[in-house]
């Protein structure tokens, strides 16, 4: 398999596992099936179409092919139909599927940058900003303080420590592939972690 298709594959799974975290936030706020279509569309899609808009790469992605609309649909159906069934038999069924969207977006976002040409520190920040801005937009459009800005959370932290992994790998002279696993592993590695062991961070003292 070559790489590109292998990233194009690893974004089609960030949009699908976000979409679901879109999908599932909208069902706590008890919205029906249109509402969680689309948070489930915004949320998988916001952070790659803020991406291309800041580097210029047009059409955004979620234009060019059909099938990040259609996860959008897939997974607002299922999540109409399993909600009920996942928040029983998972503590944190929003929390888990945003830590593999997470990663999956850091990677994908800052390889994407990469290949067109940026420089290290430009794709470790769009890989960030691919990886938050959707759930950014979710958490605003159900009325909640998002997670990115929540002192507690340990989120956009997960995501620069494996962007700089993943950077780090790419200086290394590592495969395309494997550089890009590597900084999504670390990435949902440290978010889970995160959440299981109660790390925080502290708002400032005032």
């Amino acid at each position: 398999m070559s790489f590109e298709t292998t990233l194009s594959v690893f974004e089609l799974a960030g949009v699908f596992v976000f979409a679901v975290s879109g999908a599932l936030a909208a069902a706590r706020k008890g919205m029906d099936v249109v509402g969680l279509f689309a948070l489930a569309l915004v949320t998988s899609t916001g952070g790659g179409a803020l991406r291309s808009v800041l580097i210029g790469d047009f059409p955004v992605p979620f234009l060019r092919t059909p099938w990040p609309l259609a996860f959008a649909a897939v997974a607002a159906v299922l999540t109409q139909l399993f909600s009920r069934w996942l928040e029983a038999r998972m503590d944190k069924p929003i929390r888990f599927f945003d830590a593999i969207g997470l990663g999956v977006f850091m990677s994908t976002g800052a390889m994407v940058a990469l290949q067109l040409g940026q420089p290290w520190w430009a794709a470790l920040f769009l890989g960030c900003v691919t990886a938050v801005f959707g759930s950014v937009l979710r958490d605003l459009l159900r009325q909640e303080v998002p997670l990115l800005f929540q002192p507690a959370e340990l989120y956009a932290t997960a995501a620069l420590i494996g962007g700089v992994a993943l950077v780090a790998a790419h200086v290394g002279g590592l495969p395309r592939t494997t550089t890009m696993l590597w900084g999504a592993g670390v990435t949902i590695a440290v978010r889970l972690f995160a959440l299981y062991f109660h790390w925080r961070t502290k708002p400032p003292v005032a």
